[in-house]
């Protein structure tokens, strides 16, 4: 799809923060955001957004020079598909609400798309829990 090509280049051209100590600044400096309104999502299956997911986190990893943490989530109220990366291997990750964690990149995928699918009122389902669903991978382990 055009939409995830153009921010995949652009994620390409940029450099990573690993130096800063402030995990939340490196986390900050480290994301990026895309967005897909209801045209580009009626054009997009959930096999796009999975591999969108995999192709991200293959360009973070060959950008970080040590281990890091990729992770990935939804922000329902940006309507936003988010990720970034942080230095070392964490399960403590900046975000001030409560988290569940999927190793899965498969499971992100399907939950960013039943939550689109809610948001663009193509069926009921919405966000089941309270809980933000983030996808995490360790990388150059």
């Amino acid at each position: 799809m055009k939409i995830f090509e153009d921010i995949l280049l652009a994620i390409r051209k940029e450099e990573l923060n690993e130096g800063t100590m402030d995990m939340v600044q490196m986390a900050s400096d480290n994301m990026w955001a895309i967005s897909l309104d209801e045209t580009s999502y009626r054009e997009c299956t959930l096999n796009n957004i999975a591999e969108f997911i995999f192709d991200v986190q293959e360009i973070f990893r060959c950008k970080c020079s040590r281990e890091s943490t990729f992770y990935v989530w939804f922000d329902e109220m940006a309507v936003q598909i988010r990720f970034s990366c942080i230095t070392g291997h964490t399960k403590s990750l900046p975000f001030k609400t409560n988290i569940d964690i999927t190793y899965d990149h498969i499971d992100i995928a399907g939950h960013i798309f039943r939550l689109l699918d809610g948001l663009y009122g193509l069926s009921d389902s919405g966000s089941l829990s309270v809980n933000l669903l983030v996808y995490v991978n360790y990388i150059n382990e």
